[in-house]
């Protein structure tokens, strides 16, 4: 965990320190928010590049992970996993939040489902809150340290300042998603 003295060092300025502070102290109830949530039949690696287009539908590949996961567990993992790496542009977050949301939803209700929307949304945000939480602490934790790192694709992120504000709105994300994951939502 970061000190509060981590927390005031000049790099955070560009960042929610406080709301970063409350996700960390909230980390219990959000995951018991994500635990409680209805189970399902998952991929458990849904991301950009397990996506491919044919025609007008599109096609989940990679299945080595699947197995039992919580109600909206693959979305949230889309969703962040869309920006992290780069492979999309972090400022288009909210859409691709809310077009994974409502595919998912579409799907779902084709398949037969007839609960809640509001459930899955809260899912979708407990499970992301529960898996994303230490993405904004890490990011700061390596900028603090100096360390330079790579992205998955190998090429390096010389500019603290540039990536910081690519993440941004991940963290601030994360962040509400922690604050709409509620306790138990059955």
């Amino acid at each position: 965990m970061h000190t509060g003295e981590d927390y005031a060092h000049p790099i955070t300025a560009a960042w929610p320190a406080r709301e970063l502070r409350a996700l960390h102290q909230g980390r219990e109830r959000v995951l018991r928010a994500a635990e409680a949530m209805p189970r399902t039949l998952a991929h458990l690696d849904v991301w950009p590049t397990n996506l491919i287009a044919d025609g007008d539908r599109t096609v989940l590949i990679d299945w080595a992970f699947t197995g039992d996961g919580a109600l909206g567990e693959d979305i949230a993992n889309l969703v962040a996993d869309s920006v992290t790496d780069g492979l999309i542009d972090a400022a288009l977050l909210p859409e691709i939040e809310e077009a994974a949301t409502a595919g998912y939803l579409e799907g779902l209700r084709d398949g037969g489902w007839r609960g809640d929307p509001d459930l899955v949304r809260r899912a979708i945000a407990a499970c992301g809150a529960a898996k994303y939480s230490w993405f904004g602490p890490a990011v700061l934790g390596r900028m603090i340290r100096g360390s330079k790192a790579r992205n998955a694709y190998g090429r390096p992120l010389d500019d603290d300042a540039a990536e910081l504000e690519r993440l941004r709105g991940l963290v601030e994300l994360i962040v509400r998603w922690a604050s709409e994951a509620g306790e138990d939502p059955r």
